[in-house]
């Protein structure tokens, strides 16, 4: 049963009432005062005539436990290792354990990503990374001059070309019907992506142990207005891309339609002109037979 989405907002409503954020009010304060102490900011009870060293313990206790913590991760360039459980998986394991490693230090910049959930964790005692499949639309213009029916019917088949513009002409030495116009291709590119949640934008049920049995985890980010414009737009012009590739198909469907009918009554003429000369010539020898007949019993008299 497909859920509105008036229902879906009421559920995320009733979650986000009783989440742990980072704007907690018992907490809140401990990590706005943690970061200050980090970044040496004063304390903001100094008095004149007297001392306004500030000391920098946390920033340091800090940077040497990222160091060390870090280093269990990042020592031996192998963040996640596959064991085998048998000799037959020792390729597949050692083949796992490589394809992790290149996607994560590789296509994402693993390393960084490490140390800022550390330095999240230490300092606003929350460090989340976020990983997921991020597709893409990667969209190319081509174009196409003289192909052959067939080759323009593939073209229309294919579910990844979008003809936008097309024009029909006659060859002049086959006499067939060929093909020229421009296309889209739209082919869907994705990979696996890594990034750090910010402390403020991640939110878990409160009362979860682990975010694998967490009724609601969510991230929530400030989009700029201009952004989301921008997105409308782009749904727009998709659907009016859509709007007008489905007129070009209604189209192209009318002629395929009207030249497929052409010849159907082009091949029924044929066939009955074939079938009255077949009858013509069947009559024109019943006639001669019967004329020689009676040619010849006139004569044998």
């Amino acid at each position: 049963m497909a859920v509105s989405n008036k229902d879906l907002l009421t559920a995320i409503n009733s979650y986000e009432d009783n989440v742990s954020d980072h704007m907690d009010s018992d907490a809140a304060q401990t990590r706005a005062d943690l970061i200050d102490y980090y970044l040496g900011e004063r304390y903001g009870n100094e008095r004149d005539g007297y001392s306004k060293i500030v000391t920098r313990e946390v920033y340091q206790t800090v940077e040497n436990i990222k160091a060390d913590v870090a280093e269990l991760f990042i020592a031996d360039d192998e963040t996640v290792r596959f064991e085998p459980e048998g000799p037959e998986d020792i390729e597949g394991a050692q083949q796992a354990t490589d394809y992790v490693r290149y996607v994560f230090y590789r296509q994402n910049d693993g390393f960084s990503a490490i140390l800022d959930s550390l330095m999240d964790g230490l300092l606003q005692r929350q460090g989340v990374i976020k990983r997921w499949r991020h597709m893409e639309d990667m969209v190319t213009n081509h174009s196409f001059e003289e192909v052959s029916e067939a080759a323009f019917a593939i073209l229309m088949a294919d579910p990844e070309v979008e003809i936008t513009e097309f024009e029909e002409a006659i060859d002049e030495l086959t006499q067939l019907s060929v093909y020229s116009g421009k296309l889209l291709r739209t082919k869907t590119q994705s990979e696996t992506k890594i990034e750090v949640i910010p402390p403020e934008e991640f939110a878990i049920d409160r009362s979860a142990v682990s975010v694998e049995e967490a009724k609601y985890v969510r991230q929530r980010k400030l989009v700029l207005k201009a952004t989301s414009c921008k997105w409308d737009l782009m749904q727009i012009r998709l659907k009016k891309q859509r709007h007008l590739l489905d007129i070009t198909n209604m189209t192209l469907l009318k002629k395929l339609l009207g030249i497929l009918t052409a010849i159907t009554i082009m091949m029924m003429m044929t066939t009955i002109l074939v079938l009255f000369t077949i009858c013509t010539k069947f009559i024109c020898g019943m006639i001669v037979m019967k004329t020689t007949m009676m040619s010849l019993l006139k004569s044998a008299k």
